[in-house]
Protein backbone atom coordinates (compact mmCIF):
# COMPACT_ATOMS: atom_id res chain seq x y z
CA UNK A 1 0.00 0.00 0.00
CA UNK A 2 1.58 3.41 -1.31
CA UNK A 3 2.09 6.07 1.40
CA UNK A 4 -0.15 8.12 -0.76
CA UNK A 5 -2.68 5.86 -1.24
CA UNK A 6 -2.85 5.79 2.62
CA UNK A 7 -2.91 9.15 3.03
CA UNK A 8 -5.49 9.36 0.23
CA UNK A 9 -7.84 7.02 2.50
CA UNK A 10 -7.36 8.32 5.77
CA UNK A 11 -8.88 11.55 4.02
CA UNK A 12 -11.62 9.94 2.24
CA UNK A 13 -14.92 11.04 3.68
CA UNK A 14 -16.86 8.33 5.69
CA UNK A 15 -20.23 7.58 7.10
CA UNK A 16 -22.39 10.48 8.71
CA UNK A 17 -22.70 9.11 11.34
CA UNK A 18 -18.84 8.61 12.17
CA UNK A 19 -17.27 11.80 13.62
CA UNK A 20 -15.92 13.88 11.38
CA UNK A 21 -12.02 15.83 11.76
CA UNK A 22 -14.19 18.96 11.32
CA UNK A 23 -11.99 22.18 12.23
CA UNK A 24 -8.71 23.17 11.48
CA UNK A 25 -7.14 22.33 15.44
CA UNK A 26 -9.00 18.50 14.91
CA UNK A 27 -7.01 18.72 11.32
CA UNK A 28 -3.93 19.48 13.00
CA UNK A 29 -4.61 16.74 15.61
CA UNK A 30 -5.38 13.97 13.08
CA UNK A 31 -1.93 14.80 11.00
CA UNK A 32 -0.14 14.67 14.45
CA UNK A 33 -0.88 11.43 15.00
CA UNK A 34 -0.39 10.25 10.92
CA UNK A 35 3.18 10.94 11.36
CA UNK A 36 5.67 9.00 8.22
CA UNK A 37 6.80 6.69 11.17
CA UNK A 38 2.76 5.53 12.07
CA UNK A 39 2.09 5.51 8.16
CA UNK A 40 5.01 2.87 7.72
CA UNK A 41 3.60 1.06 10.73
CA UNK A 42 0.26 0.85 8.85
CA UNK A 43 1.93 -0.06 5.72
CA UNK A 44 4.02 -3.06 7.36
CA UNK A 45 0.51 -4.21 9.11
CA UNK A 46 -0.73 -4.06 5.81
CA UNK A 47 2.10 -5.91 3.97
CA UNK A 48 1.60 -9.02 7.01
CA UNK A 49 -2.23 -9.28 6.44
CA UNK A 50 -3.20 -7.47 9.90
CA UNK A 51 -4.82 -4.87 7.83
CA UNK A 52 -6.56 -5.21 4.57
CA UNK A 53 -8.08 -1.67 4.30
CA UNK A 54 -8.03 1.61 6.03
CA UNK A 55 -11.65 3.25 6.14
CA UNK A 56 -11.53 6.22 8.27
CA UNK A 57 -11.28 8.02 11.48
CA UNK A 58 -13.74 7.34 13.78
CA UNK A 59 -12.54 9.66 16.47
CA UNK A 60 -10.29 12.41 17.18
CA UNK A 61 -9.18 12.50 21.07
CA UNK A 62 -7.04 14.52 23.23
CA UNK A 63 -4.27 11.24 23.96
CA UNK A 64 -5.38 9.14 20.60
CA UNK A 65 -7.47 9.09 17.63
CA UNK A 66 -9.24 5.64 16.32
CA UNK A 67 -9.55 4.61 13.02
CA UNK A 68 -11.84 2.33 11.67
CA UNK A 69 -10.22 -0.79 9.35
CA UNK A 70 -11.07 -4.29 7.74
CA UNK A 71 -9.10 -6.52 8.84
CA UNK A 72 -8.65 -10.61 7.70
CA UNK A 73 -11.77 -12.60 7.57
CA UNK A 74 -13.41 -9.16 6.90
CA UNK A 75 -13.09 -8.53 10.54
CA UNK A 76 -13.26 -4.53 11.58
CA UNK A 77 -11.31 -3.22 13.64
CA UNK A 78 -9.84 -0.30 15.46
CA UNK A 79 -6.76 1.42 15.30
CA UNK A 80 -6.06 3.49 18.08
CA UNK A 81 -2.85 6.08 17.50
CA UNK A 82 -1.57 7.57 20.66
CA UNK A 83 -0.46 11.03 20.05
CA UNK A 84 3.81 11.32 20.94
CA UNK A 85 2.59 14.76 23.13
CA UNK A 86 4.78 16.04 26.23
CA UNK A 87 1.53 18.47 27.57
CA UNK A 88 -0.67 15.07 27.72
CA UNK A 89 1.89 12.33 28.80
CA UNK A 90 2.29 13.59 32.14
CA UNK A 91 -0.01 12.12 34.08
CA UNK A 92 0.52 8.83 32.32
CA UNK A 93 3.53 8.60 34.62
CA UNK A 94 1.69 7.80 37.14
CA UNK A 95 0.27 4.42 36.17
CA UNK A 96 3.73 2.54 34.79
CA UNK A 97 5.37 3.91 37.41
CA UNK A 98 5.04 0.90 40.26
CA UNK A 99 3.53 -2.12 37.35
CA UNK A 100 5.76 -4.71 38.03
CA UNK A 101 4.89 -5.55 34.57
CA UNK A 102 7.16 -2.29 33.86
CA UNK A 103 9.62 -1.86 36.13
CA UNK A 104 12.95 -1.71 33.42
CA UNK A 105 10.29 1.46 32.04
CA UNK A 106 12.73 4.71 32.50
CA UNK A 107 11.52 7.91 32.43
CA UNK A 108 12.91 8.96 28.55
CA UNK A 109 10.93 10.73 26.23
CA UNK A 110 7.16 11.14 25.18
CA UNK A 111 7.91 8.69 22.26
CA UNK A 112 9.07 5.60 24.75
CA UNK A 113 6.06 6.87 26.94
CA UNK A 114 3.75 6.02 24.24
CA UNK A 115 5.14 2.90 23.34
CA UNK A 116 5.00 1.37 26.38
CA UNK A 117 1.39 3.42 27.07
CA UNK A 118 0.57 1.24 23.94
CA UNK A 119 1.87 -1.95 24.82
CA UNK A 120 0.65 -1.59 28.22
CA UNK A 121 -3.30 -1.58 27.02
CA UNK A 122 -2.59 -4.05 24.48
CA UNK A 123 -1.41 -6.40 27.54
CA UNK A 124 -4.46 -5.45 29.69
CA UNK A 125 -6.93 -6.26 26.83
CA UNK A 126 -5.45 -9.68 26.57
CA UNK A 127 -5.81 -10.03 30.69
CA UNK A 128 -9.36 -8.79 30.31
CA UNK A 129 -10.05 -11.16 27.64
CA UNK A 130 -8.78 -14.12 29.17
CA UNK A 131 -10.90 -13.30 32.68
CA UNK A 132 -13.70 -13.04 30.05
CA UNK A 133 -14.59 -9.67 30.73
CA UNK A 134 -16.50 -8.47 27.53
CA UNK A 135 -13.80 -6.04 26.05
CA UNK A 136 -12.22 -5.84 22.33
CA UNK A 137 -10.06 -8.41 21.02
CA UNK A 138 -6.25 -7.49 21.51
CA UNK A 139 -5.23 -8.12 17.67
CA UNK A 140 -1.26 -6.39 17.07
CA UNK A 141 0.27 -3.64 18.90
CA UNK A 142 3.75 -1.65 17.64
CA UNK A 143 5.37 1.46 18.99
CA UNK A 144 2.18 3.78 19.45
CA UNK A 145 -0.20 1.93 17.48
CA UNK A 146 -2.56 -0.77 18.67
CA UNK A 147 -4.87 -2.45 16.78
CA UNK A 148 -8.08 -4.51 18.14
CA UNK A 149 -11.42 -5.48 17.34
CA UNK A 150 -13.70 -3.02 16.88
CA UNK A 151 -17.01 -2.16 18.80
CA UNK A 152 -19.87 -1.43 16.10
CA UNK A 153 -20.65 -2.20 13.05
CA UNK A 154 -20.09 -0.76 9.73
CA UNK A 155 -17.92 1.80 11.01
CA UNK A 156 -20.04 3.25 13.21
CA UNK A 157 -19.18 2.93 16.92
CA UNK A 158 -21.10 1.41 19.66
CA UNK A 159 -22.08 4.66 21.59
CA UNK A 160 -20.81 5.25 25.01
CA UNK A 161 -23.25 4.86 28.41
CA UNK A 162 -23.45 8.42 28.53
CA UNK A 163 -25.15 8.63 24.91
CA UNK A 164 -28.03 5.93 25.84
CA UNK A 165 -30.85 5.10 27.68
CA UNK A 166 -30.62 1.55 29.33
CA UNK A 167 -34.16 -0.73 28.82
CA UNK A 168 -33.11 -2.69 31.57
CA UNK A 169 -30.04 -0.86 33.77
CA UNK A 170 -30.24 -3.07 36.85
CA UNK A 171 -29.42 -5.85 34.27
CA UNK A 172 -26.55 -4.22 32.78
CA UNK A 173 -25.13 -2.84 36.65
CA UNK A 174 -25.22 -6.31 37.61
CA UNK A 175 -22.96 -7.23 34.42
CA UNK A 176 -20.52 -4.36 34.68
CA UNK A 177 -19.81 -5.72 38.76
CA UNK A 178 -19.45 -8.96 37.28
CA UNK A 179 -17.03 -7.93 35.04
CA UNK A 180 -15.47 -5.86 37.39
CA UNK A 181 -15.22 -8.67 39.54
CA UNK A 182 -13.50 -10.89 37.08
CA UNK A 183 -10.94 -8.38 36.46
CA UNK A 184 -9.98 -8.70 40.35
CA UNK A 185 -10.46 -12.33 40.70
CA UNK A 186 -9.28 -13.29 37.31
CA UNK A 187 -6.94 -10.87 35.88
CA UNK A 188 -5.68 -9.47 39.14
CA UNK A 189 -6.43 -6.01 37.22
CA UNK A 190 -8.11 -2.65 38.41
CA UNK A 191 -9.42 -0.93 35.00
CA UNK A 192 -8.48 2.35 36.62
CA UNK A 193 -10.76 4.41 34.46
CA UNK A 194 -13.67 2.88 34.52
CA UNK A 195 -16.94 4.72 33.87
CA UNK A 196 -19.88 5.54 32.04
CA UNK A 197 -17.40 7.33 29.45
CA UNK A 198 -15.60 4.02 29.37
CA UNK A 199 -18.61 1.70 29.12
CA UNK A 200 -19.79 1.34 25.61
CA UNK A 201 -23.62 -0.48 24.85
CA UNK A 202 -23.73 -2.45 21.92
CA UNK A 203 -26.86 -2.88 21.05
CA UNK A 204 -27.16 -5.69 18.65
CA UNK A 205 -26.10 -8.41 21.66
CA UNK A 206 -28.20 -5.89 24.39
CA UNK A 207 -24.33 -5.97 25.98
CA UNK A 208 -22.01 -3.61 28.02
CA UNK A 209 -18.29 -3.42 26.96
CA UNK A 210 -15.35 -2.56 28.59
CA UNK A 211 -12.82 -0.44 26.88
CA UNK A 212 -9.87 2.09 27.17
CA UNK A 213 -7.53 0.18 29.47
CA UNK A 214 -4.23 2.09 28.74
CA UNK A 215 -4.50 3.21 32.94
CA UNK A 216 -5.55 -0.52 34.29
CA UNK A 217 -2.66 -1.36 36.76
CA UNK A 218 -2.15 -5.23 38.26
CA UNK A 219 -3.31 -5.21 42.25
CA UNK A 220 0.38 -5.23 42.91
CA UNK A 221 0.55 -1.42 41.97
CA UNK A 222 0.76 1.00 45.12
CA UNK A 223 -2.56 2.89 43.76
CA UNK A 224 -4.37 0.19 43.23
CA UNK A 225 -6.62 0.32 45.76
CA UNK A 226 -7.40 4.07 45.27
CA UNK A 227 -8.18 3.61 41.88
CA UNK A 228 -10.40 0.36 42.33
CA UNK A 229 -12.25 2.82 45.09
CA UNK A 230 -12.53 5.04 42.13
CA UNK A 231 -14.12 2.91 39.51
CA UNK A 232 -16.26 1.42 42.09
CA UNK A 233 -18.00 5.32 43.11
CA UNK A 234 -18.27 5.92 38.86
CA UNK A 235 -20.11 3.26 38.26
CA UNK A 236 -22.50 3.31 41.47
CA UNK A 237 -23.03 6.95 40.28
CA UNK A 238 -23.78 6.26 36.90
CA UNK A 239 -26.18 3.62 37.90
CA UNK A 240 -27.98 5.55 41.21
CA UNK A 241 -31.29 4.89 39.62
CA UNK A 242 -31.21 1.59 40.15
CA UNK A 243 -29.33 1.12 43.45
CA UNK A 244 -31.46 0.52 46.52
CA UNK A 245 -31.74 2.49 49.06
CA UNK A 246 -29.51 1.46 51.97
CA UNK A 247 -27.25 -0.20 50.17
CA UNK A 248 -23.88 -1.59 52.06
CA UNK A 249 -21.06 0.05 49.73
CA UNK A 250 -18.64 -1.93 51.89
CA UNK A 251 -20.11 -5.37 51.33
CA UNK A 252 -20.60 -4.66 48.16
CA UNK A 253 -16.91 -3.71 47.60
CA UNK A 254 -15.52 -7.10 49.42
CA UNK A 255 -18.00 -8.99 47.36
CA UNK A 256 -16.58 -7.76 44.31
CA UNK A 257 -12.57 -8.44 45.24
CA UNK A 258 -14.27 -11.89 46.55
CA UNK A 259 -15.32 -12.35 42.65
CA UNK A 260 -18.65 -12.94 43.37
CA UNK A 261 -20.77 -9.13 43.39
CA UNK A 262 -23.71 -8.96 45.46
CA UNK A 263 -26.65 -8.71 42.94
CA UNK A 264 -28.94 -5.32 42.72
CA UNK A 265 -32.34 -6.39 41.95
Amino acid sequence: MPRDQLDDMLAEKVDKRRERVKDSSDRKAQAAVMSPRVSKILFDMHGKGTIQRLVGIVNAGKEANVYNAIGAGGHELAIKVFRINSQTSKWMQDYILGDPRFARYKKKDSRALMTTWALKEFKNLKRARDAGVPCPEPVAVRENVLVMGFVGEGGTPARRLTEVELADPAKHLNAVLQGMADLIAKARLVHADLSAFNLLYDEGNDQVIFIDFAQGVLMDHPNARKYFDRDVDNVLGYFAGVIPEGLDRDALVDSIIAGKPLRVE
